[in-house]
């Protein structure tokens, strides 16, 4: 039957989050790894925190994610669209 796939995944998993607090005049950063350098499956994310009139914002900034050391999905700030070029 084999380990259910959640499972194989938080074994080979290796997860590097980072934080900039954007509040005031202070520009800091927090960064958090987890999971082993040489793991089959890596995640990047980059969160700004700002707070705006006691509302607390977390905005994702970059997402990365590797297999097997090879980029397979990337966060983009836009769509893009591939249109059909047969106006021929």
């Amino acid at each position: 039957m084999g380990i259910p796939i959640y499972l194989f995944i938080q074994d080979n998993l290796r997860l590097e989050h980072k934080i900039k607090y954007l509040e005031g005049s202070s520009k800091t950063s927090k960064k958090s790894i987890y999971g082993d350098k040489d793991s089959l499956f890596k995640v990047r994310i980059e969160v700004d925190r700002m707070r705006d009139n006691d509302k607390l914002y977390y905005k994702t900034t970059k997402l990365v994610i590797w297999y097997q050391n090879v980029i397979i999905f990337k966060k983009q700030n836009y769509q893009k669209i591939q249109g059909d070029n047969t106006n021929e």
